[in-house]
């Protein structure tokens, strides 16, 4: 089965952190999909610094600033033209072998999606790490998709929280009716004590750098030594300098 990897970003200063999450991958995406509102020079940027650096078919979609996030998701997805649609965000961590992983079930035959259910908090200069607060749920960038169901939902047009509204109604509807996808077709594949793996595989970055550790106080995000998230498989040297560029990231963004 083909694989397209699918992003939308209002950063594209933070797209060269994303290609380097996609070009550590076991498995290559056939096609490379990006959306993004905010720079006319992103479509140049990739055409003189990364064609073929993914090693599978790429495209690059500017559109206008006051493009939402939920209506630029649409687009992307109507760009797609693989057998299987996977998400990514253009600042969280993925484990080396992350499409491997998510294509796996889908092509079995047995499942439409798979999904990641367990997201991760970090804090590198205290070397801190816990669990996602609130326990496991749907994040769409850690999920793919068979091509047929993405349709079935459309994403709402809004500037923030499309994806959470997307997902829910695909596998896990917030209002009691039935999902789209239903539930013996979604591999939910555990975040930890997969073979060979083991760790991580996935940190959202994103919700670490909007809640410092001192405003810390779900009872469920229990504090754990962050080398003991290191996920196997990954060199430790790659893993530290995956957490130092994502410190580097956060600081220039939020600061």
């Amino acid at each position: 089965m083909t694989v397209s990897a699918l992003v939308v970003t209002n950063r594209p200063e933070h797209l060269p952190w994303w290609m380097r999450q996609v070009k550590k991958q076991t498995r290559q995406p056939d096609e490379v999909i990006i959306v993004d509102n905010r720079s006319d020079l992103t479509v140049p940027w990739i055409a003189g610094g990364c064609q073929g650096l993914l090693g599978g078919g790429w495209f690059a979609r500017h559109v206008d600033p006051s493009t939402t996030l939920g209506e630029m998701r649409q687009l992307a997805l109507g760009l797609a033209t693989s057998d299987v649609i996977l998400w990514f965000d253009d600042d969280d961590w993925y484990h080396p072998q992350r499409i491997e992983m998510s294509v796996a079930p889908i092509e079995s035959g047995r499942y439409d999606a798979s999904v990641f259910p367990l997201t991760h908090y970090y804090y590198v200069k205290e070397r801190l790490a816990h669990d996602y607060p609130g326990g496991a749920g749907p994040h769409l960038p850690a999920s793919a998709w068979r091509r047929e169901v993405v349709s079935r939902v459309r994403f709402k047009p809004l500037k923030t929280g499309e994806d959470y509204h997307w997902i829910h109604a695909q596998v896990h509807p917030l209002d009691g009716s039935a999902p789209q996808v239903p539930p013996h077709k979604v591999r939910w594949i555990p975040d930890y004590g997969l073979p060979n793996i083991g760790g991580i595989v996935m940190i959202h970055a994103k919700n670490s750098w909007q809640t410092p550790l001192e405003k810390v106080t779900d009872p469920t995000g229990a504090l754990t030594p962050l080398p003991s998230y290191a996920p196997k498989g990954v060199p430790q040297e790659m893993w530290d300098e995956d957490l130092i560029l994502l410190e580097k990231m956060r600081v220039a963004h939020y600061s």
